[in-house]
């Protein structure tokens, strides 16, 4: 029986149920397009590529994926100007006016928070 000491690498990658880590771009050749999704992760070019079929004809999508951690960087709020919501100041007080005078003529017998 022959043994063999050496391993031959394989043509093909080798996946993780459908997902294959592909060193470049270019090894998307590669992954096989069955009746099911195969997705390709190159995370060295940031890169997701989803190969399957539809309709008989292979579909082949790229998305260009971006770093959540440590590139996020947040927009300076904006302060709202004083007039803004004048509007809405004014109309709930004349709320607030409407119910304190329905709650005297009540005798107090209702209860109202803002």
């Amino acid at each position: 029986m022959p043994q063999f000491n050496q391993i031959q690498p394989s043509i093909f990658l080798q996946p993780v149920g459908n997902l294959f880590s592909l060193n470049t771009a270019s090894d998307i050749n590669n992954v096989p397009a069955g009746a099911n999704v195969s997705v390709g992760l190159c995370l060295s070019e940031n890169l997701m590529y989803i190969k399957s079929f539809q309709n008989g004809a292979p579909m082949l999508l790229g998305y260009r994926l971006s770093p959540i951690e440590g590139t996020v960087t947040s927009s300076p709020t904006e302060e709202v100007p004083a007039g803004m919501f004048k509007e809405y100041d004014e109309r709930l007080n004349r709320i607030e006016d409407a119910v304190l005078k329905i709650k005297e003529k009540l005798g107090g017998k209702i209860e109202w928070q803002v």
